[in-house]
């Protein structure tokens, strides 16, 4: 009788550590995955406004205009999975281009806050320290 209480209990104690790690496993990723701020500013020369549309799968942010050294900035929360992906358009002089503004496997490392300057020829990412990582726009066209 004593050996069948201690076999039940030792499942018992088995079962509740288990859920008890599932669990960790499930909500530490959702807490360590903070929220991110992506801002992009209109560093375009000459003058010229910036039309800025962004969405990612889930969610269409609008499009705003942006006047020559304007920003706009938007936040979210990247998903546990980590494949979040945030895409914009962008219109100026007659011109459209697209670009991943923020790809979790290029930028969570280094984006709590992704900071972008936009140029006729692609959007530089600035980071805190001095210095910053220029890209080319994607290959596909508006």
């Amino acid at each position: 009788m004593k050996l069948m209480r201690k076999k039940k209990l030792e499942i018992i104690m088995f079962l509740l550590v288990k859920s008890v790690l599932l669990l960790w496993l499930f909500l530490v990723p959702l807490v360590i995955n903070g929220k991110k701020y992506v801002r992009i500013h209109n560093d375009l020369d000459g003058g010229a406004n910036l039309l800025v549309h962004c969405k990612s799968k889930d969610d269409d942010l609008g499009s705003h205009v942006l006047a020559q050294g304007q920003f706009y900035e938007f936040s979210f929360t990247p998903n546990w999975v980590g494949n979040t992906l945030f895409f914009c358009s962008f219109q100026f002089d007659g011109t459209c281009h697209r670009f991943d503004i923020y790809k979790d496997h290029r930028d969570y490392a280094y984006c709590g806050h992704c900071d972008w300057s936009v140029h006729r020829n692609g959007p530089c990412r600035h980071f805190n320290a001095p210095g910053h990582d220029c890209l080319p726009w994607n290959q596909q066209t508006c």
